[in-house]
């Protein structure tokens, strides 16, 4: 099983085509998930003439006591491999899972900045593509977020080109991930807030509801169906020419002259036009209603003026010949607290 997961972990990394002078980042929290994608990120460079040097990013968000040794543990394993290591800890002003979630990626983002990376690679699997999807289901943010997380999006752009968010092992189950981890005598950390099912939604889903396998196979057909539904949404902007013209790294436009307005195109198109500014500000994904109501902004009769917010995530208002939206996310201060250089060490 594990050879397995090893030739189609390589081969989607053979299909990227990178860059061997940019590195590739890997988000290592040293839980299995992201120790088995290290490992294997690791395997396939040493393997592979001319590949990008790797890189793991630790996020030390210090919400638990043992916080500052797991992070500590993660980079001496990823020092262990040969692999040199970030440890950057953002400064939250809430202790909320979204404002965690945002800080993370501010952190690859500045660190992909800062390294000229090509990729930050994280190890979501297809267990979290379904809690997503059900999470999404029940936030009610409808057929765009059904569809769940993509195997490749853009995160940014450094000096030398794009940045992508890489999920190199969505279609993997956890499973696969584990029996790999075990297979080769892996060390990795368990979190023990993840089997609390108390402790957040996302853990109660996991342990409570997708533990049924009806359930679970549910999830996965309204992800699909939510997938060919997009497809046609995204054709249907394919034959349009609206787009976000970007106005500093927090601002969006887009024109809505008369002629050829987005108002002719179908509610879900004009969604997924929200949706699409929303993912290339990193903004939150807000519920369905609250998409419809920022959708209307792009209505022919809209009273130039009106805005529509998430607060403290996002907000747009209507001009007289465009929609502007704005992140109002603040930027969170991360620290660098150790960066390391790669080291020799025998294979794993």
């Amino acid at each position: 099983m594990a050879a397995r997961l090893e030739a189609r972990f390589e081969a989607r990394m053979q299909r990227q085509r990178f860059d061997p002078r940019r590195p590739l980042l890997v988000g290592f929290s040293h839980g299995a998930d992201s120790t088995a994608l290290l490992w294997l990120s690791r395997r396939w460079q040493r393997r592979v003439d001319d590949m990008p040097e790797v890189v793991a990013v630790t996020i030390d968000h210090g919400l638990r006591a043992t916080s500052a040794a797991d992070a500590e543990a993660a980079r001496a394993y990823a020092e262990s491999l040969g692999v040199r290591s970030v440890v950057v800890a953002p400064r939250l002003v809430r202790a909320s899972e979204t404002e965690a979630r945002a800080a993370r990626y501010q952190a690859f983002e500045a660190q992909a900045q800062a390294l000229d990376a090509q990729a930050v690679l994280l190890a979501h699997h297809r267990a979290d593509q379904r809690e997503t999807v059900l999470h999404r289901f029940l936030r009610g943010t409808g057929a765009a977020g059904l569809r769940g997380m993509p195997m490749r999006r853009r995160l940014t752009t450094t000096k030398s080109g794009p940045c992508f968010v890489l999920r190199p092992l969505l279609t993997e189950e956890a499973g696969t991930l584990r029996a790999c981890v075990t297979a080769h005598g892996l060390p990795f950390v368990e979190d023990a807030s993840n089997a609390d099912p108390g402790h957040t939604l996302r853990n109660y889903l996991r342990h409570c509801v997708l533990c049924d396998v009806r359930l679970s196979d549910a999830v996965e057909a309204l992800r699909r169906e939510a997938q060919a539904f997009h497809q046609a949404v995204h054709r249907e902007l394919a034959d349009s020419a609206h787009a976000w013209e970007g106005h500093g790294d927090c601002i969006l436009s887009l024109e809505v002259r008369d002629r050829d307005s987005p108002a002719a195109l179908s509610p879900w198109a004009r969604e997924e036009l929200f949706v699409r500014g929303l993912d290339r500000l990193g903004a939150r994904r807000p519920t369905r209603q609250l998409l419809r109501r920022a959708a209307a902004l792009l209505d022919a009769d809209t009273r130039v003026g009106k805005r529509i917010e998430s607060t403290g995530h996002w907000s747009a208002r209507r001009e007289r010949q465009r929609v502007v939206l704005m992140n109002g996310l603040p930027k969170v201060r991360s620290e660098v607290l150790r960066s390391s250089s790669a080291s020799v060490a025998p294979d794993s």
